[in-house]
């Protein structure tokens, strides 16, 4: 059982980021990542809907939600540093 705030701590900590920046309107590509791996994972780990995604992390649109969901889903597939961080993110989650 996995909650949005662990989510939400897990990745801003492997990410070494605050939980507050991962909710800002910082479109910094050290922010940018981080916060698509957080929808990634809250629509993948919760089965979150996208508007409920897009609240949960500064208000954003649902359609940011999408597109974070649908980029990390095809950029797992080529990018295996990418997937080896979800993985790790995955097994901290796991562990706590």
């Amino acid at each position: 059982n996995i909650s949005i705030s662990e989510i939400t701590k897990a990745v801003a900590e492997f990410f070494d980021i605050t939980s507050q920046e991962l909710v800002s309107r910082s479109r910094r590509r050290e922010i940018v990542e981080p916060r698509q791996v957080c929808m990634y994972l809250m629509r993948d780990l919760l089965n979150l809907s996208y508007p409920n995604i897009g609240e949960k992390l500064g208000n954003r649109d649902h359609t940011t939600a999408i597109h974070a969901f649908e980029k990390i889903s095809r950029e797992v597939s080529q990018n295996a540093g990418l997937n080896q961080k979800i993985l790790l993110i995955k097994e901290r989650l796991q562990k706590s």
